[in-house]
């Protein structure tokens, strides 16, 4: 059986995404899963991560302005920063 501690919870933690998305170890998976069963605080994280993959699936590409990826790789090529240019506004 898992505890709830400082120690369980961060190496917990450090897992979730991958067990959310079916990679982690399967030596670890039993781990997580106990230690969920016991831990409210790292099953909030987990519905957390949920929540924001969920929004992030909903999400509309957005088009990049024509010419700028061109721009980019022009001055990264230069050495420059992108301030450089002098289209930028703070």
């Amino acid at each position: 059986m898992s505890q709830c501690s400082a120690e369980f919870c961060k190496r917990v933690a450090d897992m979730l995404l991958q067990f959310r998305d079916g990679t982690l170890p399967e030596e670890d998976v039993q781990f997580v899963r106990d230690h969920l069963h016991h831990c409210p605080p790292c099953v909030g994280i987990f519905n957390s991560y949920e929540e924001v993959l969920e929004v992030l699936q909903r999400l509309q590409p957005v088009k990049m302005p024509e010419g700028l990826l061109e721009r980019m790789k022009r001055k990264i090529a230069e050495g420059a920063s992108i301030e450089d240019e002098g289209d930028c506004q703070e």
